[in-house]
């Protein structure tokens, strides 16, 4: 009996610290389709439970050659881990598995070329909005072109670790969100060198110069010193601040949402008739506008709009971008709520809105109502960001029949 329950207590144990290790986790960056840089040692990165070993397998092939690597580590006591990789010729198309006490799998991954693509606007500027973009984003038939878009945030310092973002392989369906630059660059040295080239875009329409530059840098630039300072300042009193206007804007927010007669009117319905509406121009600010109401307006607008979705779009789930929206958002389709950004995380009013729509809200070959409760509490607010997307298109690579063609729904108005 004694001996019998020492080994109970020995696997309850066993199952205790089983259940209390974390797995192994890596940052966005790393995903399906990604583009590795070809011909130098391979950083691969993340986070466990101390003490745990790693193990990184590459398993792939270029022509006729098979290609593997393996390398292990430990999980220092910071709970973190990182190793390398020999280099991996050009290329080459395989595995990256990740392996600890659970197992992290990447598929269809490249090596090849990896750039990054920063900047302000002009570097932001997506291929649709280019010269002849429906033309070019129908031949952008690039399977080894890949990019991944990093999400917009608002930080004070560097991070080596993004918790979303995914990489794209170039399509029709999917160029069309590719920086223009990034993306005639990444063409031009794909077709010249035959190489397989990730884009890694990182770029924020309207921003100002300083917060691009280190801040030791711009402190010695006279035309950015005070600028610095003020951000720092600003930074500095940002804890004080933020708990302050979270309340309010809790506070607000729950005042809003009892007076929100569209909820009780149930304006995002197809049953509710929109013919008396007032029609807006988007993107743009509505205190902008001519409408005499609206320029003088802060709370919570409804935006409405009728889709036809392609017949052949069925069953797949949809890309919806909005731009960038003051302040918060509530999205519908065919009066069913399907995403929407809060007053919370921070920055989130400022961060690009782009939605994925599943594909069971989806009518297609039937009209789709898009409705979209806009709240403002302070500020202008509207749909905004002339230079970004506002449309609406297919989500994943699917199978198009002969004689159709993907082009994104545009939900711009006049």
């Amino acid at each position: 009996m004694s001996k019998l329950l020492r080994v109970y207590a020995f696997m309850l144990c066993l199952l205790c610290w089983l259940d209390a290790q974390a797995d192994i986790s890596m940052s966005a960056t790393f995903g399906d389709h990604m583009v590795l840089q070809a011909g130098v040692a391979v950083p691969v990165w993340g986070k466990g439970t101390e003490g745990e070993n790693v193990k990184v397998t590459f398993d792939g092939n270029a022509g006729e050659q098979h290609v593997t690597r393996e390398q292990t580590t430990r999980i220092n006591a910071d709970a973190h881990w990182k190793l390398q990789l020999d280099p991996l010729p050009t290329g080459v198309v395989g595995t990256l598995t990740v392996t600890a006490h659970n197992t992290l799998t990447f598929t269809d991954v490249l090596a090849g070329e990896v750039w990054l693509a920063s900047g302000q606007s002009n570097m932001g500027m997506l291929v649709a909005h280019c010269a002849d973009a429906t033309e070019e984003m129908a031949n952008a038939k690039y399977p080894s072109i890949r990019f991944f878009n990093v999400p917009h945030q608002t930080l004070v310092t560097p991070v080596d670790w993004l918790t979303s973002g995914h990489w794209e392989v170039c399509t029709p369906q999917t160029v069309w969100a590719l920086s223009g630059v990034a993306y005639y660059f990444a063409r031009a040295l794909h077709q010249s060198r035959n190489v397989p080239v990730g884009m890694i875009v990182s770029a924020v329409g309207g921003t100002a110069i300083a917060p691009w530059l280190n801040r030791d840098t711009a402190r010695i630039l006279p035309e950015l010193a005070g600028e610095v300072e003020q951000d720092l300042d600003q930074i500095a009193h940002f804890p004080v601040k933020w708990p302050a206007y979270l309340s309010h804007i809790k506070t607000w927010n729950a005042v809003a949402e009892k007076k929100n007669e569209g909820l009780t009117a149930k304006w995002f319905s197809p049953d509710v008739s929109d013919a008396d509406w007032a029609r807006i121009t988007l993107p743009q600010e509505w205190q902008k506008t001519n409408d005499e109401k609206l320029r003088a307006f802060h709370g919570v607008l409804w935006l409405r709009k009728t889709l036809a979705i392609p017949d052949f779009w069925q069953g797949q789930p949809l890309t919806l971008s909005l731009a960038e929206i003051n302040d918060f958002d509530d999205v519908y389709l065919n009066g069913v709520r399907v995403c929407g950004t809060s007053y919370e995380p921070r920055g989130a009013n400022h961060q690009w809105r782009q939605y994925t729509i599943p594909a069971s809200a989806v009518h297609a070959g039937q009209e789709n109502l898009l409705a979209v409760c806009v709240s403002n509490p302070s500020g202008n607010g509207g749909i905004v960001a002339s230079w970004e997307p506002l449309q609406i298109a297919p989500r994943d690579i699917f199978p198009v029949p002969e004689g159709k063609q993907v082009q994104p729904i545009s939900l711009r108005t006049e």
